[in-house]
């Protein structure tokens, strides 16, 4: 095993240097037709212990085609980026570590040209905690007059002291709490601890004042800002009553749109007894744009488009939620926006034609939507499920994409887009697969009981051509309400150039094939979503006959996607021969007591949700019922169990309990406990969980790497 071991780190060290994926994309402004474009990149670095990211700064002139690319610079420790409208200013956080007795600090800086031409010290300020620049509440705008910056942070909390021994300054601190040290403070769960009332703030450039917005709310968090037309901002308000639950990955949450007037005044643009996010206006601030669905239900659906003009005050439907599918203008089947968030630029510069990102079956593609006429247009072919293409960003009329597929790395596209929507692609950095020899594309499956309401699925798969008896890892995705598509993989690749193949199936319940897909699986977890992942490795073993072995099955899935691993190997337990799981969900009545989010075992469960409710006799059995526990005792392969302490999701105790219920029954088991959260993915933690979920996998197959 040494000499493998030592193969299988080269192979791995070989797959993260040559993956890299873009975070963001800019056009800045430019004279035609010079083009400036800057993008940001994220790349594993194992001797750094973190994900670096670099930016890269490309000249491009579009109509002789000659590209300029410079050196990338390391940008890691900046926290978040955005230039001034004009692209004459940049600004970013940055977070300066502790040091000795010197504490952590961070720094709004302002750079004009090569002089860095203000700096802010937020800790010296003291009027407000960290910044947030997580994925739900965080912004950063600039305002059109450039000489405000508006963003998101963290509210201050009056510092807590003892009772005892009593300040001898005799001074009363209204900026201290007595007796209040222990007090437990509700945060947003998962990947936001810490994160409790996110408020809005000001930076003024002219002043050098930092201020807290007027008329935020003391019940609600704030986040998602943009400046609006009359200089107050626009938001989106979570509402923190009766308590704060586990938000991120859940577009379910209680929200308004809200506009906050320069005086404080305060008022709510969208409705009630439902979840919005992401509010955009048009470049002339005429029209304004959120994404928006009903509360509750499961964690990811299909969202609606709200436009909502600023002049008349009254919203209406752009896109709706799509059931099954629709027709597009260009006669393409759309099956519905799925997307978390609209892009930072969005807009064409006709003020009514807006771009977005949504999943569409086994991929990622962009969509013009025109808000007048409420018709969607495709930007590339639905039927070809072969790639991801994503926008990032826009200017004029140029747009800035990137491509990946399954074995290739994301390659950055410049393109033009002509007035019949047609557009003309220039590649500005092009990128080679990493593993040759791999047959890869996208099942269409037709459910084994196609008497159901749904029956239609997908399935990506990634193959040897050449190779006999190679074993087939079936990789599970979580959620379950999310999807595997056609874009690059640091895990398959490590898997593939190792000679392993890999099925990924969306089963019913899976994103992106209408909200009936999504809503079929709720009550069905544990049955449905197990019987699509087993027809979807059936097909693939049947397909692959001549290259695949169906004596060397294995399982590799996290959260649902752990859930849905256990499940396989206790209901289908002679066919897979080994699995490796993170933080999987085994016993949905004690999530639905301990997890950060509740609701979700509930939902899942078929039950309904409320603040208020509690578990009775036939949920508990029910819901025992559709938990991997309930086929323990079938279970014969080798589970290696990937834990984290910090888990909120999914408590680090369900896989402790079950690691000693398999030693209690003699089956093979190990558990790896790292001090992370639920998703893993600090980058020790990442490579530690690949490497060691091969090497289970190939001691119980007697695999060797030639």
């Amino acid at each position: 095993m040494p000499k493998q071991m030592d193969k299988i780190i080269t192979v791995y060290k070989n797959v993260i240097q040559k993956s890299s994926s873009p975070v963001s994309g800019y056009i800045l402004n430019s004279t035609e037709p010079s083009i400036l474009v800057k993008s940001s990149w994220s790349q594993r670095n194992i001797e750094r212990k973190i994900a670096v990211r670099s930016e890269l700064t490309q000249f491009v002139n579009y109509e002789t085609k000659e590209i300029q690319t410079l050196t990338s610079t390391d940008i890691s420790s900046e926290l978040l980026t955005s230039y001034s409208p004009s692209g004459l200013y940049r600004a970013l956080f940055r977070e300066i570590p502790a040091s000795g007795k010197t504490p952590k600090k961070q720094h709004l800086e302002v750079w004009k040209k090569n002089i860095l031409w203000k700096l802010f010290d937020l800790t010296s300020f003291d009027l407000h905690g960290d910044v947030n620049t997580d994925s739900e509440f965080s912004s950063f705008q600039w305002s059109s007059c450039e000489t405000k910056i508006l963003y998101v942070a963290e509210k201050k909390v009056p510092k807590a002291e003892p009772f005892l021994p009593a300040k001898l300054s005799g001074k009363n601190d209204e900026d201290t709490k007595k007796g209040c040290e222990y007090e437990f403070v509700e945060d947003w769960g998962e990947q936001l601890v810490g994160k409790c009332s996110p408020v809005l703030c000001i930076c003024d450039l002219e002043q050098e004042l930092i201020s807290i917005a007027a008329g935020c709310p003391e019940d609600h968090s704030l986040g998602q800002a943009v400046w609006a037309p009359d200089g107050g901002i626009v938001a989106v308000a979570w509402s923190n009553l009766p308590w704060r639950i586990g938000l991120i990955f859940c577009t379910n949450r209680l929200s308004w749109i809200v506009h906050i007037k320069p005086d404080g005044s305060y008022s709510k643009l969208s409705g009630d007894k439902l979840a919005v996010r992401s509010p955009k206006f048009s470049p002339d601030k005429s029209s304004l744009v959120w994404l928006e669905r009903e509360v509750g239900g499961p964690h990811h659906a299909c969202h609606r488009l709200i436009c909502y003009d600023w002049t008349t005050q009254k919203s209406s439907v752009v896109v709706d939620i799509v059931k099954e599918s629709i027709t597009t203008a260009d006669g393409q089947q759309f099956y519905g926006i799925y997307s978390q968030s609209l892009p930072s630029r969005c807009w064409l510069p006709d003020n009514k034609t807006l771009v977005l990102n949504t999943i569409q079956r086994a991929s990622l593609k962009p969509y013009l939507v025109d808000i007048v006429n409420k018709t969607i247009k495709a930007i590339s072919d639905d039927s070809d499920d072969s790639f991801n293409l994503g926008f990032l960003d826009i200017y004029k009329d140029l747009v800035l994409c990137y491509r990946s597929s399954l074995d290739t790395p994301p390659s950055l596209l410049l393109g033009k887009l002509s007035s019949t929507g047609v557009i003309d692609w220039l590649t500005l950095l092009e990128q080679e697969p990493i593993v040759s020899g791999f047959k890869t594309g996208v099942l269409r499956l037709d459910a084994d009981c196609e008497a159901e309401s749904v029956s239609k699925f997908s399935a990506l798969y990634m193959i040897p051509k050449d190779d006999a008896d190679a074993p087939l890892v079936l990789w599970s995705h979580g959620g379950p309400h999310s999807a595997f598509t056609n874009g690059f993989s640091i895990l398959a690749n490590f898997l593939a150039s190792l000679g392993f193949g890999i099925v990924m199936p969306n089963y019913r319940g899976s994103v992106g094939a209408g909200q009936a897909s999504v809503d079929f699986l709720l009550g069905k977890v544990g049955k449905t979503d197990v019987r699509d992942s087993q027809q979807a490795a059936e097909t693939v073993l049947k397909m692959f006959a001549g290259q695949l072995s169906s004596n060397k099955c294995l399982l590799f899935g996290g959260s649902h996607g752990g859930f849905l691993s256990l499940h396989l190997a206790g209901q289908y337990p002679s066919f897979y021969k080994s699995l490796s799981v993170r933080n999987p969900v085994l016993d949905l009545p004690t999530a639905f007591a301990m997890s950060d989010i509740q609701d979700w075992a509930v939902i899942e469960g078929g039950f309904s949700f409320e603040p208020t409710l509690q578990m009775n006799a036939n949920m508990f059995e029910v819901m025992m019922s559709q938990s991997p526990i309930s086929v323990i005792s079938s279970v014969t392969a080798p589970v290696l169990l990937l834990l984290g302490k910090k888990d909120l999701r999914v408590p680090a105790y369900q896989g402790f309990s079950y690691f000693r219920q398999l030693k209690a029954r003699g089956v093979k088991t190990r558990a790896l406990v790292y001090d992370d959260n639920h998703s893993l993915s600090q980058v020790p933690h990442e490579v530690d969980v690949e490497i060691n979920s091969v090497l289970w996998f190939l001691e119980s197959i007697e695999h060797t790497v030639e």
